[in-house]
């Protein structure tokens, strides 16, 4: 099962909202996805394994997990954009 990391500051709530959009946009298309939340501390302390960090900062870096930049996920301004660039990252 692919996993993906929401990633916020805290971990907490902002991530939280983000992880439950993207659950609902891939259940919608039939994927089954491990999505959980994080924060920046855990990224940058490496050793995390994922297939996708959807991040509200877009400067983040993993080695070679891609990243997506989360925040118009909170905002609404090209949600479906940036849902759709998960999907594409985790459908096979």
């Amino acid at each position: 099962m692919k996993k993906i990391y929401a990633v916020c500051g805290s971990g907490v709530a902002t991530s939280t909202m983000i992880a439950a959009k993207i659950r609902e946009y891939l259940e919608a298309r039939g994927v089954q996805c491990d999505v959980q939340t994080t924060n920046y501390g855990m990224v940058n302390g490496g050793g995390l394994v994922a297939d996708c960090l959807v991040s509200t900062n877009p400067n983040i870096k993993c080695g070679d997990i891609p990243v997506v930049p989360g925040v118009a996920l909170l905002t609404g301004m090209g949600e479906e954009a940036v849902l759709e660039q998960v999907y594409q990252i985790v459908k096979d």
